[in-house]
């Protein structure tokens, strides 16, 4: 049985939600950046490769927080009970969303006709899990787009929360680094 969060995330949650925030976000600038506003094509090369790390990286972050989630019950929660049972459902589709969009996007990548090795930061090759398929990869392009733009929807919700709750201490409670 999970303890308690008490009023306060723990510092490792803290810490991971931070990194994740912060990988989501720079996943999300590069993702539209080489989808819609750069048209050379070495460069969008580059913001492919830097896309998919950035991607793996939030896949790790947040697998690394599921299962730290799994030890912890979230603190107290913050406004009325359907706020917070928005909130519990926004958390979950977080959850879900951040580990299936890496894992469409490996998927369309694997998937792919044209075969490009996918090398994490410049160093670390990831094998294909998919061997090429036009269709497949058409599915999990289409999966992976709406899944982002849905993400990117909720992220303004979660925002918008976390803003209408700035006197109830909330960034407070998530932000505050130290012990």
């Amino acid at each position: 049985m999970p303890k308690s969060g008490g009023l306060r995330w723990p510092l490792v949650l803290r810490r991971i939600h931070a990194a994740a925030a912060a990988g989501v976000i720079v996943t999300m600038v590069i993702g539209l950046a080489m989808t819609h506003m750069v048209a050379d094509i070495g460069l969008r090369f580059e913001l492919y490769q830097w896309h998919k790390s950035f991607g793996f990286a939030v896949l790790g972050l947040m697998l690394a927080r599921w299962a730290a989630r799994l030890t912890v019950m979230a603190p107290s929660g913050v406004g009325g009970r359907w706020q917070q049972r928005l909130a519990t459902v926004l958390h979950g589709f977080f959850y879900v969303a951040l580990i299936a969009l890496p894992v469409t996007g490996w998927c369309m990548v694997s998937a792919s006709p044209v075969r490009v090795p996918t090398v994490l930061f410049g160093v670390l090759p990831v094998p294909d899990i998919l061997g090429p398929d036009p269709a497949l990869y058409r599915w999990f392009k289409a999966l992976h787009g709406w899944l982002s733009w849905t993400v990117i929807l909720a992220l303004a919700l979660h925002v918008a929360g976390a803003w209408v709750h700035r006197t109830d201490d909330i960034l407070a409670r998530m932000w505050r680094l130290r012990a």
